[in-house]
Formats: C-alpha cells, structure tokens, sequence
C-alpha cells in the first residue's frame, strides 16, 4: 500500500504514478484528506493526517482488504487515469472558460438576503442597441427619459462624470425632450450637482419632493393628508437595530426612512436586516408603507410614492409641453449661436441659464399660446428609463403601466443589473454614460446641420 498523508497540498502526482508502476491487485491508496486528488481515484481511503489511530486503523484494514476487490479497485483507476490525459485536462480547462466567458454575457438576479442569496437567470433581457434608441428617439416629435441617479448614472457614493453631465445637458436642450433624474438623496444635494443643467428635471428623496424642468421651485408630491405618522415608530425602531449593528447608521428623509448595513459583516448584517423586516410588518402592518432591500440597505418609505411621483412628472409633461419648447426654441433660434453646446468630455460643461429661457411657473400652460399645440395633448412617441436598484421596480412597474396605457410607440425600459421590470439592461453606469453620449452627439449633429441648412 501506498501512504501519503501531507498537511498542505495540489496538484499531486505521485499517487497516479504509484498506480501505473503497481501490479494489479497491489496499487492500494491510503491519503491524506489534503490531498488534491483523493477524490478522483476510486480506490483511495482518505484519513485526517493528524489522527494516529485513524491512521493505524486504516493501513490495517487496506492491508487485510480482499484481493479480488483490491484488482478491481486497481482497474477501475487506472482505466480512469488513461482516459483523463494531460490533453483533456487542458481541454476541458479551456471548455470551463468559455462556459464562464458566455455566462458573462447573460444576466442574474440575487434573490433573497444573505450571504449566498438564491440565483436566477434573466435569459429575456438584451443589451441595449445605442443605434436603434437614437434612431426612435430622433423620429419622435415627444420624448420622456427617466433615469435613476443611485446605482444607474453613479456607482456608489460618486459624483457623475462631465461626460455624463454634458450628454444629459444636450438632451435636456432638445426640443420635445422631457428629462428626469431620480435620487434618494435630498435635494439640496441633487440641486447641488445639477446647478448648471437647470433643463434637467429632478426627483429627490425617492420621489418625496420633485423639481420640474426649467423650474426653481421644489414641490412635494404628497397631500397634506398623507399619514406619516408611522415614521415616528419606524425611526424608534430602526434606531435600535443601529445601537446593536456595530457599522450601520440610519438616513431620514421627508418620505421615510433607510437603514444602512453595508460596512457590517455581510452575514449578521443580513441577519439583522431580515429581522428589522419583520419587526417593523410586526408593528406597523396598519399603516400604508413599504420596504425596499437593496445591497448593504433597508428602505422604508411610503407606499405611493413611486406612482404619485410617475403621475406628477408624466402629467406635468403633458400639461407644459409648448411652454418647454418655446423656451428651447428660443435658445436655439439666437442670432449666430446653437443652443445645443457639443458633447466634448473634455470641455466644460455647457450651462442653458440665460435669457432665453421660458421659466414655467406653477398654473403658467393656462395662458399658453397655440405654439405647439400639436402636441399638446399627446402623450410621448419615445420613453426611454433607467433604473439601478430594487427601489426603482414599483416607478418601473408604474412606468411599464403608463407606457401601456398611453400607446407609446418606441419604449427602452433598461436597468445596469438586470431587473425583470425591465426589456433591456447595461453593464455598469459607465455604459450608460456612453449610451447618452451617443445619443447626445447624435441630436448635436442633427441640430448643427439643421442650423446650416437654415443659413443657407
């Protein structure tokens, strides 16, 4: 028999070696349970190096062990020895990384809390075509973009990129065009961020307060009936779980709450969250709310939000159509200028604040003229929506909704994870980034040659 009980091991070929020289009948393995091969060769008996009885146990067992048994065991072994060569091992080496190389290509959902949360395949989602979006998006008299700030147009805690401020100030300056940035951050911080591109609608503190295009004014959302009495207990609640989860901390907002666990150790802090789950359905199952997971965060916000958010921005759309267009068609028609500064990343980003622009104030499509009236009434041709989190599926179930409703002809539901609200998904928010750069130069080109043809 052969004895081979190291601490620390690898690839070993000495006991495939030990096979081929034994005669039948004579090849018995005794190995290690830290050998790299125990596992591959029939015939070996596994033993805990550091177990002596074990050890004198098994040798006198594989040595007492009948022939006839001991010969077929051999056989067994050697027959899978020839069949593994060293140039199928390589083959089948090369084959796993091309499994892995395909499997990158298609998209998954973690499903669940925990450490290792349940994994599906999403085989219906596709990577967006930047061609075929700015090819709808330029036929479109209409256009509504929607896109999420937390996790779709930033990772993290970063600010976006002048590349992809500058892609977001063309579009915004499109005539027709309706765009909106999402957050739950507050709105002192988004207005912060998007001081020069006062053509962006934004969207802060998950939908709590919204601040239309072309507007200085922040309104909220919710009635002064809405009940948020139940934030009170909540924060009680979540303040606790805080003292006892070393690492997390809480963020309050006018909507809700978010309790964060990110910097806790992944498997108590997801313990600790299922928890808080439970316990906050426990205590205030009778108010109107709703919990959203995301990774290394717990929200907790009002139920509606999400649908009174789509609704007002949607709504809003359709209401001041004109009074927008007029304002870009203003910027667009100064003597000698084009108002649709170009998408250079290296440059600075272009501001659309001057005099040319139409402020719309609250009530003001009242008084609107019969500009545009066309499209007035018409709901968008192009959608075009961006989420990155579990927080963004209730506006993208409410967006899909609308989308249908409303008979929108060219949709591009997308996310940079792959939800399944979403048709189509991206990689990372640097793809987004590029996706609007595309899609901004190409609306520079058209206005610029439209431009030409005008002076001629």
């Amino acid at each position: 028999a052969f004895l081979l009980t190291p601490i620390r091991d690898g690839l070993n070929l000495i006991p495939y070696e030990f096979l081929i020289c034994a005669k039948p009948g004579k090849g018995r393995l005794i190995l290690s349970e830290f050998t790299g091969c125990w596992k591959a060769l029939f015939s070996a008996v596994r033993v805990n190096p550091w177990n002596l009885e074990e050890i004198m146990y098994t040798i006198d067992i594989t040595l007492n062990e009948d022939e006839a048994q001991a010969i077929e065991e051999h056989r067994a072994d050697i027959r899978h020895i020839q069949k593994h060569t060293i140039s199928r091992w390589a083959m089948s080496f090369v084959s796993d990384l091309e499994v892995i190389e395909e499997s990158s290509h298609r998209h998954h959902l973690n499903l669940g809390l925990g450490v290792n949360p349940g994994l599906i395949e999403l085989e219906d989602l596709q990577f967006i075509d930047p061609s075929i979006l700015t090819s709808r998006f330029l036929s479109a008299e209409k256009r509504f973009i929607f896109i999420e700030y937390d996790g779709a147009l930033v990772h993290s805690s970063t600010k976006p990129s002048a590349k992809a401020l500058n892609a977001l100030n063309v579009l915004s300056e499109v005539p027709g065009c309706f765009l909106y940035v999402s957050s739950s951050q507050r709105r002192e911080a988004l207005q912060e961020i998007f001081a020069n591109t006062p053509g962006i609608g934004l969207v802060a503190e998950s939908g709590f307060y919204v601040r239309f295009p072309l507007s200085n004014e922040w309104k909220t959302v919710l009635s002064h009936r809405t009940d948020l009495s139940w934030i009170d207990a909540a924060r009680e609640i979540v303040e606790g779980y805080c003292e006892r989860t070393d690492g997390s901390y809480l963020e309050e907002n006018h909507g809700g709450l978010v309790w964060h666990y990110a910097n806790v150790d992944a498997t108590f802090g997801s313990w600790q969250a299922r928890e808080l789950n439970d316990h906050l359905h426990a205590v205030l199952g009778a108010f109107d709310f709703e919990l959203v997971h995301g990774d290394g965060w717990l929200q907790i916000r009002t139920k509606e939000l999400a649908r009174l958010t789509l609704e007002a921005v949607w709504n809003h759309m359709n209401q001041d159509t004109s009074a927008v267009t007029d304002g870009i068609h203003s910027l667009m028609s100064a003597e000698g200028s084009n108002s649709l500064g170009a998408p250079n990343n290296s440059s600075p980003i272009h501001s659309v604040s001057g005099s040319g622009l139409h402020i719309i104030k609250e009530n003001e499509h009242d008084n609107d003229d019969d500009h545009g009236v066309a499209m007035h009434s018409k709901s968008p041709q192009f959608v075009f929506a961006v989420g990155g989190s579990r927080a963004d599926d209730s506006i993208m179930a409410c967006l899909n909704a609308k989308i249908k409703k409303s008979h929108v002809v060219s949709a591009f539901t997308c996310t940079v994870n792959g939800r399944p609200a979403t048709q189509f998904y991206m990689h990372n928010s640097h793809e987004l980034t590029d996706v609007l750069a595309f899609l901004s130069q190409a609306c520079y080109n058209r206005s610029l040659s439209t431009h030409k043809i005008s002076q001629v």
